[in-house]
């Protein structure tokens, strides 16, 4: 039964590849060929240069490399896992659009922001209600704030001239707004500007910006200076007009405060500083809403993006781990080490540094400890070593890792991943236990026996190939197996039918000798493979047929 971890890179929504390490694509799952779709390559072609730079990088540097990927509407997050046992990278892709389009509809929502801000949403209205009140018992200057809709938001000391009769006559209103509006324009920010507004009362006014946009007026009116007449009878003519009760109108412009060009200037300066700190404690409140908006946002998005990059962790034949190495434990270890070796994620986790040294092979342990204090320096490494296991028994693990140090120098973690090679070490001693087989069923033939590789070179000779061409084994091997016959060209085609056809019979050829003379053979060849089943080479014994061709 197939096992959940072999299926994983199929069923996986997200793009798993694997890449030899000059770059030729060996694998893809189903999610995968979309990247390779917009990368313009097909299995068994090579990478893009900008991307198989990284998987030289992580073959040479032995360590996991990360980046970004922009591809068309979507970004994705890739990981590029080296395996240099198998010579090639697994590359993991994680789709992060989502995370992107709401780092980009943050960014848009908070310009949005900057550009809809209204005064009423940034401004505690009850609080500076109150504070200005108190101002205006203290000091006795009208004080009001407007945004930029004529909406009066606060207001002390504004006199019944202008409550109870400019601003509650339609027609007379519209000059008060009007004068709110445009009057008040071009007014620099950190400066005020004194005018008389269209119903003839003094006003002063500085203006309230956030972020270099303007949203609203402190204003100061209305008022008269104390060494100015009174003009009794513009002010009659405009109750005839609106039809204002004269004498309360009059009885109310007499109220309205008469204050001193000294004082104008004080109370403004105080009124800019007041505007200056709306501004400023205003938006910083909106930018802290926003920010914790944000970091909210990116929060839950790092956190589904952690889950699935531990997803592709705990799913992987790769053990990923890191270690303390201040406190000498395992702050994480991946699930998948129970399968590899019986002990669990939290098992392994409980275990010391020491511990598991005291689990690896005697044989394996000096080389570990030798390659991890190269580590140190070198920021990474890699070793094979032999584990004890729970069940008593040793299994082959590589291990492959980073160092992490801190903004000082000092190594703090140790990441890395562990991979179960048993399998692969018994092949490769069943090959080595073959080879050395062959070699001796070779040495012991009396016909001419030869090893050659996919490009036509000989890897091995027995003795009787050294004698049938006077060459010794050394000058042999390396050099092209058709040089060694009286038609060099159809001995080519032959080995090059072995490898198409897996083997070829009673090949008539002639062998050249050092001397110059000749031996007709007939070559019988197939094909060799490796532990996994690929064609590395041919075997081809040839036998002398000199008698026969006597006879003949």
């Amino acid at each position: 039964m197939t096992s959940k971890t072999d299926r994983f890179p199929t069923i996986n929504s997200n793009p798993v590849l694997s890449v030899a390490k000059d770059g030729v694509i060996l694998y893809s799952n189903k999610a995968g060929k979309p990247l390779l779709h917009d990368w313009g390559v097909r299995i068994g072609e090579k990478l893009p240069l900008n991307l198989e730079i990284f998987v030289q990088r992580a073959i040479s540097r032995k360590s996991i490399e990360k980046i970004e990927v922009n591809m068309g509407k979507k970004v994705y997050f890739v990981v590029f896992n080296p395996l240099p046992e198998q010579e090639c990278v697994n590359i993991y892709g994680f789709d992060i659009s989502e995370r992107e389009n709401l780092e980009g509809k943050l960014r848009e929502s908070e310009t949005q922001e900057k550009a809809n801000l209204e005064l009423a949403r940034i401004i505690d209205v009850k609080a500076v209600q109150s504070l200005l009140s108190d101002f205006y018992t203290l000091a006795h200057i009208p004080i009001g704030i407007v945004d930029l809709k004529g909406n009066i938001l606060v207001n002390a000391g504004w006199q019944e001239i202008c409550t109870k009769f400019h601003r509650g006559n339609p027609e007379a209103c519209k000059h008060c707004i009007e004068s709110d509006l445009n009057l008040t324009a071009g007014v620099a920010p950190g400066g005020y500007k004194l005018y008389k507004c269209k119903n003839n009362m003094w006003d002063v006014v500085t203006p309230i910006t956030v972020e270099g946009q303007h949203v609203g007026n402190v204003f100061s009116g209305q008022f008269f200076f104390e060494d100015e007449p009174l003009d009794y009878e513009l002010f009659r003519s405009q109750a005839r007009k609106y039809g204002f009760n004269e004498e309360e109108y009059i009885a109310a412009l007499e109220k309205v405060p008469r204050l001193s060009r000294e004082a104008i200037d004080t109370g403004m300066a105080f009124f800019m500083t007041f505007a200056n700190m709306l501004s400023q404690l205003s938006y910083s409140n909106i930018k802290m809403s926003l920010s914790l908006a944000e970091r909210d946002s990116l929060v839950a998005a790092l956190r589904e993006s952690e889950e699935r990059f531990r997803s592709v962790l705990e799913n992987s034949l790769d053990s990923a781990y890191r270690l303390d190495l201040q406190n000498n434990c395992f702050d994480y270890m991946s699930p998948v080490i129970e399968q590899i070796t019986g002990f669990s994620d939290k098992e392994i986790d409980a275990m010391s540094i020491d511990n598991c040294f005291d689990r690896i092979h005697p044989d394996d342990r000096q080389l570990v400890i030798a390659e991890i204090a190269q580590s140190l320096n070198k920021g990474f490494g890699a070793h094979e070593y032999r584990f004890k296991c729970k069940d008593g028994k040793y299994r082959w693990l590589a291990d492959h890792f980073s160092i992490i140090k801190d903004k000082s120098g000092i190594a703090r973690f140790r990441a890395g991943i562990v991979r179960d090679i048993t399998e692969r070490k018994k092949a490769e001693e069943a090959l080595r236990l073959s080879n050395l087989y062959n070699r001796s069923l070779i040495e012991a033939s009396l016909d001419p026996l030869v090893t050659i590789g996919h490009d036509g070179k000989i890897t091995d000779v027995n003795s009787a190939t050294e004698k049938v061409t006077g060459y010794p084994r050394n000058y042999l091997v390396g050099t092209d197996f058709s040089d060694y016959f009286t038609e060099p060209e159809k001995a080519r085609k032959g080995y090059q039918q072995v490898f198409k056809d897996g083997k070829v019979w009673d090949y008539p050829l002639e062998i050249k000798h050092k001397d110059g003379h000749v031996t007709p053979v007939l070559y019988n060849a197939s094909v060799y493979r490796d532990e996994n089943g690929k064609v590395i080479g041919i075997f081809a014994a040839a036998r002398d047929i000199t008698l026969r061709k006597r006879a003949e």
